[in-house]
């Protein structure tokens, strides 16, 4: 994001100030910060904030509706007073959608663009240079790319994207010796760190980035496809694992992830590319009561101790409803 076209100005360091432009994301992330804390606020036994909370979420909800034009949410240039359409379209512009704030509409319109932007990263790789010319080789830009496809409901194309991405670092993060294998891409960053930049040819860039280290949440959220609900009795399982890993036969595990208080564990064996058996075994007290579908039709399940085996589609989207087993 330094010295994006976005900000309108020069930028010979990447550290000035644009205050004069309401960016779309941080619109987006207010209304959602107002929604958490309203959501908050009685547990720590503060509700008469309740509706102050909400305010914030709506002034701001209404706000970000104001920056949206056709197809794609724009920054807003307080100087001009006018909409900035004529920058590079950012992923992080796509916000709205994972914040809550955009209409299903919306969302249907913003696809398109996102798969731009991965069509641009794929040809990448075209070039022999390593280099960070593509939004999409950093981790600050992946996020909100990736849950805001969710949002749109794209989740094959977060799939992909997290594959391509593990496909290009990985080799490049574990391999054994300093100098790259290939040393027309002398750029690759130390073995076993992770970094800053996620690039066409591998990872480079600062060492042991802390927003390089995210790539196990994107690979649950995304492949696995465990993730939270509002409801602390319920997650969402979605199983999206793309073409090259979802061979009949194939196996893959979670194991013990911290889950309420306790562990939850997953296993997958696909019985053929759009079919996977799931095996759900929780810790502690923690049990499955019941699964359903995006027709909230119950899925099937066989108990075999611990573990709820079911049978789920590759790229459906399932809800898990979790129980206290010592509960009557």
């Amino acid at each position: 994001m330094d010295t994006s076209r976005r900000f309108q100005i020069q930028q010979p360091t990447g550290g000035e100030v644009v205050e004069f432009l309401p960016l779309v994301e941080l619109q987006a992330a207010a209304s959602q910060a107002g929604a958490i804390l309203a959501r908050f606020a009685p547990l720590v036994g503060d509700g008469a904030s309740v509706s102050e909370w909400h305010k914030i979420q709506n002034s701001y909800a209404e706000k970000t509706q104001q920056l949206w034009k056709d197809d794609w949410f724009h920054d807003f240039d307080t100087r001009s007073r006018k909409l900035v359409i004529n920058a590079d379209r950012d992923p992080s512009q796509a916000s709205p959608a994972f914040c809550g704030v955009a209409t299903n509409e919306q969302n249907k319109l913003l696809t398109p663009t996102l798969r731009k932007m991965y069509a641009s990263l794929l040809a990448q790789a075209d070039n022999p240079k390593s280099s960070a010319d593509n939004q999409l080789d950093w981790s600050s830009f992946v996020l909100p790319f990736l849950e805001s496809a969710w949002a749109c409901g794209d989740r094959r194309l977060s799939s992909d994207l997290v594959e391509t991405i593990c496909n290009r670092i990985y080799p490049s993060m574990d391999r054994r010796s300093v100098m790259p294998r290939d040393e027309s891409h002398p750029r690759l960053g130390w073995p076993g760190a992770s970094c800053e930049v996620w690039g066409a040819h591998g990872a480079f860039g600062g060492e042991v980035y802390g927003w390089g280290a995210v790539m196990p949440a994107h690979i649950i959220r995304n492949l696995v496809g465990l993730r939270e609900t509002d409801d602390p009795q319920r997650a969402i399982i979605a199983p999206g694992f793309p073409t090259s890993l979802a061979a009949p036969g194939r196996e893959y595990a979670l194991e013990r992830l911290p889950w309420r208080g306790h562990f939850l564990s997953i296993r997958y064996r696909f019985l053929d590319e759009s079919r996977v058996r799931v095996a759900i075994s929780c810790g502690g007290p923690l049990v499955v009561r019941e699964v359903h579908d995006e027709q909230q039709q119950l899925v099937p399940l066989r108990r075999q101790g611990i573990s709820a085996d079911l049978e789920l589609a590759n790229f459906g989207l399932y809800t898990i409803a979790f129980a206290d087993r010592s509960t009557p």
